[in-house]
């Protein structure tokens, strides 16, 4: 299996891929070795449906 990150990362990771920062994906891969196809994941996953309408974070099982 992969490397394993953080819940806490994964959402700094993600939010700086979401407005208003849209940082380019594959520059975010070179930055931090993330594969470009995981963060993709990690983006779908987080605007899943399923989220938190009051707290932001993922209902249930962590999401990310």
């Amino acid at each position: 299996m992969g490397q394993q990150y953080a819940l806490e990362f994964k959402e700094t990771i993600v939010k700086r891929m979401l407005s208003p920062q849209n940082e380019y994906i594959p520059t975010l891969s070179r930055e931090t070795g993330i594969p470009v196809d995981t963060l993709y994941t990690w983006r779908t996953k987080y605007r899943s449906p399923w989220r938190s309408a009051h707290h932001n974070r993922p209902v249930g099982p962590a999401m990310l």
